[in-house]
């Protein structure tokens, strides 16, 4: 399940790939990981074919138990 964070990153890595594109930026800040492709005509996977997606998702899920960040955290 996607959370809003995974949203969030994913929105922001897309900004970032359009920016280098177009020139405007060097580099992408997200942290990027390597990903298989998954496609149902080559038995789950991509063959072998990977992309780069953000490294940067939440990877466990929505956590409701989080209320707030604190400022020191959010500095971080």
């Amino acid at each position: 399940m996607e959370t809003s964070w995974d949203r969030e990153v994913s929105t922001v890595n897309q900004f970032y790939l359009w920016a280098i594109e177009q020139d405007l930026v060097r580099a992408n800040p997200i942290r990027q990981r390597a990903a298989a492709l998954w496609s149902p005509w080559r038995g789950g996977t991509g063959g072998g074919m990977v992309r780069q997606v953000p490294a940067e998702t939440s990877h466990t899920g929505p956590r409701s138990e989080v209320k707030r960040l604190p400022p020191r955290s959010y500095r971080l």
